[in-house]
Order: C-alpha cells, then structure tokens, then sequence
C-alpha cells in the first residue's frame, strides 16, 4: 500500500463481502472519499463520487477486491471512460468480468502451491500443532486464498476434531467425480459395467471409470488420484478380481480414503460369495497364493492386500448373478441401481 502512495495522493481500498448489494458498496466508496450524505439519493451519490474522483488537485487510486460478478462500473460511481485522475483496480474470480468492463490490463493470477497453501492457513489460524491435519485442510483448499482466508477464520482456536470434521467438509465440496467405479476389465466391463456406467451417467451422476489397460504401462497415479477425488466408490467384485494387482491397490486405496474421508463404499458382488472373499476361498485363495509366492520379499504388501478383501467383504453392497437377470429385468436393475 505504502508503493501505491508514493504515485498516488489518496488510495482507497474496500473489500466486497459474499453477497453485498451495490448500494452499500457505493456508500462505502463515497464514505472513502469524503463525500457522504445520510440524505442524497443514488443518482446524487454517484454524481459527487464521480466530482471527487476527477478532483484536478489529486490523484486516486481505487483498488476493489472481489469485484462482484456482473455488475457495471457506473452502479458504483465509477466512470467507465479513461481518466488521468484517477485508476481503478480490481480483483475478481470471473476472468468475464474484466472483459464486460473493459480493462486496459488483465493479470491472471495462478492457484498457490501446496506449501503456500500450509504456510498461509497455518499463519492465518494461528496453529503451530497438528500439522498433519493442517496441511491436509490446506490441501484441500485448491490454492485459494480467499477459501483458506475463511476455512483459518472458522477454525482458529478450535479443536483437533473440528479440524478433522472440516477437512471432510472440503473433501466432499472439492470432489472432481461423485462416483468412482473400481472393476477387473476382462470381467465385467462389456456385459456389466459398461451399462452401469451409462446408467448412472443418464442420471447425472459424475462418474470415473477407467477403460485403458494399465497392465500396458500407463502409471496406476491416475487412478489413485481420482479416488481421493471422488465422493463415493463402487467396488466390482468378480471372480478374477484378485488376479489384478492394480484392482488390489485401488481397494486399498478406496479404504483408505474411506477412513480419512468418510468415503462411501458400494461393494457389488458380481457371482461371487462375500464368504470366499472373506475366507480366500477358490479363485481368491488360489490368486492371493500366487501374489504371496511371487512377493515373497514384499509379505507386507500382500498382507495388506488380504486386510482390504476382508474389509471390503463385511460391507454391505448388492448381489449380482446374471443367470437371474435377463431382458426387462436386467435393464430394470440398472434403472433401480
């Protein structure tokens, strides 16, 4: 601010709060400038703010953080035609506001980074403790400053659990997908999940379902990534689901998120038995064999794997046998789900 003064005789800074209406924007602008009266109209207030702005005894600068989306310059008795006495300044989330008035210079300004994102929430609220969870609340704001400005308001001086409570909150509004579909392609994808997918899509749902063979090389990240984005996860167990070690890893993943995030979790049980899973019975315990003996050196990876299929097992989800399912039926199912 102290910059801006050197060039200009009189700067005047206001912050438009979610929601002000123009007027109390223009009286806080003819307050700034000393030209207020409890008893002028609206026209006459615009009128004495354009008088105090084109003084020929002073320059002005006129900074407006969050502009407000679609209104106009003149609503706040600004004149819209260029002037050497005076410059206005603004900052706004809508780059179509800038356009609709004309600006002579737009500065786009790049989300923070993750550390920027901690650095400012940790100062603004004041917490030098569980920085764990601080930083994951920090994440979650997307490098937005106003969104961290609010979330180390409402959290200053609050417990662990109001942070853990709020870290949820963000996790659901941030979400990218509302459904995320897990599923062992050679399985399911043509004569079940495909029509899963279009189902849920028909109904407006925003679903991930994955379609590349990752097998192939593609890197597993961009799975696990759009789990942490989604709000809710279906998880197809087929018979060779097991035989996937990527299947394997979005589970554990899918549950971990689960426990972090509240996530919910469908399981649906495409012809198979909860208790086979549960137990590794038949194909599961012949496939969870095979990982042991080819990880031998890695027995945490496949134990945890085994931990997954228990859990994901004792959820309650929907069975699915085909062999009952045909013609009206099977469209009618989708249509339910």
């Amino acid at each position: 601010m102290e910059e801006y003064e050197k060039n200009f005789r009189k700067v005047i800074f206001l912050t438009v709060y979610e929601n002000q209406d123009i007027k109390s924007i223009r009286l806080g602008i003819a307050s700034s400038l000393n030209v207020f009266e409890n008893d002028d109209s609206d026209g006459a207030r615009i009128v004495k703010i354009i008088s105090a702005l084109e003084r020929k005894d002073r320059t002005t600068l006129v900074v407006l953080d969050n502009f407000p989306s679609m209104s106009k310059l003149e609503e706040l008795g600004i004149p819209n035609y260029k002037s050497k006495q005076y410059k206005f300044l603004l900052t706004t989330r809508h780059e179509t506001d800038c356009t609709s008035i004309r600006c002579d210079h737009l500065i786009l300004l790049s989300p923070l980074s993750n550390e920027e994102a901690f650095a400012l929430l940790q100062k603004l609220s004041g917490v030098d403790s569980h920085i764990d969870i601080v930083r994951d609340v920090a994440f979650k704001c997307n490098g937005l400053p106003g969104l961290i400005k609010d979330v180390a308001s409402s959290l200053k001086n609050k417990s662990i659990v109001k942070w853990e409570e709020a870290l949820v909150s963000l996790s659901h509004s941030t979400t990218r997908y509302q459904i995320f579909i897990s599923f062992r392609r050679n399985d399911t994808r043509k004569i079940f999940t495909n029509h899963l997918y279009d189902a849920l899509c028909k109904e407006g749902f925003e679903t991930f379902k994955d379609d590349q063979a990752l097998e192939s090389g593609a890197p597993i990240e961009k799975l696990l990534e759009a789990i942490e984005e989604s709000r809710f996860a279906i998880v197809i167990l087929s018979k060779n689901f097991a035989d996937s070690k990527w299947c394997l890893k979005e589970l554990v993943k899918i549950l971990d998120c689960q426990k972090k995030k509240k996530q919910l979790i469908l399981p649906i049980f495409y012809e198979v038995e909860p208790t086979d899973i549960r137990h590794l019975k038949r194909r599961y315990g012949e496939v969870m064999a095979e990982h042991e003996n080819k990880l031998e050196k890695d027995s945490k990876t496949v134990m945890e794997w085994t931990l997954a299929l228990s859990e994901i097992s004792q959820l309650k989800g929907e069975y699915f046998n085909i062999s009952n399912l045909k013609g009206e039926h099977y469209e009618r199912y989708f249509y339910n789900f």
